[in-house]
């Protein structure tokens, strides 16, 4: 064991700027190479980032900068030279700017663990690349992610949020604005949401708790969804539709509204008095100025008051 520990002293000694730790988990090496970057925004400026393989974490501040901390990171089943490691990190590019001198309306950062081969190779090969990402913005900012692979945490966000995301797991702390996420595959957890909410996702389980919001549209194919309501717009409609797995629905008294319950399951609790026509279950939550549709495949269905 003694020898084991002598190589990451080796290796920051050959890589100036770089810090290195070996990680014996799998027999597997991590390096690491971290930097930082800042630029001032225009007011209203959208922020968005466009990203391969990288881990995102999001926090607000009280100014006008927008404050970028990477870490790029390479896994290697094998020990990897300085040259070959220093060519491995110049290969990956963290770029922050307005890529388009036509539009001044959005700064881009664009993170990309891989160049000259595609993404698809990181599963394959031995050595896997990906870029963590901490990025400070004004609180009042619009945002948009697109990632290929990652987990995304956004903490208190005053703007419209939009996210594409392959495959990781979603965290929103709290975001006064609309809300629009795609995933690939992965939970998703919404703690405090006040706006238009749309989540569409493939594979995991969604979590969510919505203070006000116009319309809702929650769609998950594999993966049981849980909501906390507290405010819904009259005159207004929103959907609940799942695939495969249960439905959770909690309501504040301030929710006036219709549900209408489509679903091949024959486990439907309520706290709410349901009615049956035709294959179509039927309910009032304290009124009916809105209307929720719910769809169901297969799965347990609870609608519960608070």
């Amino acid at each position: 064991m003694k020898k084991l520990l002598i190589i990451p002293f080796i290796l920051v000694f050959l890589l100036s700027g770089c810090s290195t730790v070996d990680i014996f988990y799998k027999s597997q090496k991590v390096y690491k190479k971290d930097d930082q970057k800042k630029i001032k925004l225009l007011p209203k400026q959208l922020v968005r980032i466009d990203a391969d393989n990288s881990n995102i974490i999001i926090k607000q501040n009280n100014n006008d900068e927008l404050s970028l901390e990477y870490t790029k990171k390479i896994l290697s089943k094998n020990e990897i030279k300085s040259q070959l490691l220093n060519e491995y990190f110049n290969e990956m590019i963290v770029d922050l700017g307005n890529q388009n001198n036509d539009n001044k309306n959005e700064v881009v950062i664009k993170s990309r663990a891989y160049l000259s081969e595609a993404i698809t190779n990181n599963n394959a090969s031995d050595i896997k690349r990906s870029i963590d990402l901490t990025i400070s913005i004004p609180q009042k900012s619009n945002l948009s992610i697109q990632n290929g692979n990652g987990n995304i945490f956004v903490k208190t966000l005053y703007g419209s949020l939009y996210i594409v995301n392959g495959n990781g797991n979603i965290q929103i702390n709290e975001i006064n604005g609309s809300l629009d996420i795609r995933n690939g595959s992965g939970n998703v957890n919404i703690d405090f949401v006040k706006g238009n909410v749309s989540i569409n996702n493939g594979n995991g389980n969604i979590e969510s708790d919505i203070s006000q919001a116009q319309t809702i549209s929650i769609i998950n194919n594999n993966g049981n969804i849980t909501s906390r309501i507290d405010k819904l717009k009259s005159y207004k409609r929103s959907i609940i539709q799942g695939g495969n797995g249960n439905i959770k629905l909690s309501f504040t008294k301030e929710v006036s509204s219709k549900v209408l319950i489509k679903t091949s399951s024959k486990s439907i609790k309520s706290d709410f008095e349901l009615k049956k026509l035709n294959d179509t279950y039927t309910t009032s939550i304290y009124g009916d100025n809105h209307q929720i549709d719910i769809v169901l495949g297969n799965g347990d269905i609870e609608i519960e008051r608070e």
